[in-house]
């Protein structure tokens, strides 16, 4: 079991998919809908979301990009990978825990 983000991060993160959305709109650029999973630490905590082709942490920053299975800090360098889930859960595994720190072992 893990936990879940109070409203405010809810607010946060829905806030962080309409400004995506909103910023496709006005690049005219026609978006598939966003698929968004949540991930989990090793220990099953709750510690991030992935939507679309980015990470974000419980508060709506963007972390980290996303590309398949990879995990890319935004400047581009490969930082780790997400195992692919069941449903709209991906798993960190103990090794890349540590790019959550807030949620430490």
């Amino acid at each position: 079991m893990y936990h879940l983000p109070g409203k405010k991060n809810v607010a946060a993160i829905c806030l962080a998919i309409a400004a995506q959305l909103a910023q496709a709109l006005q690049s005219g650029i026609r978006q598939e809908p966003v698929m968004s999973s949540n991930i989990v630490n090793s220990k099953g905590i709750h510690v991030g979301i992935v939507n679309g082709e980015a990470i974000f942490d419980l508060t709506g920053k963007k972390l980290y990009d996303f590309k398949g299975i990879n995990i890319y800090r935004l400047s581009g360098e490969l930082v780790g990978h997400l195992s692919e889930g069941r449903g709209s859960e991906k798993r960190l595994d103990r090794s890349t825990d540590k790019l959550f720190p807030g949620h430490a072992n």
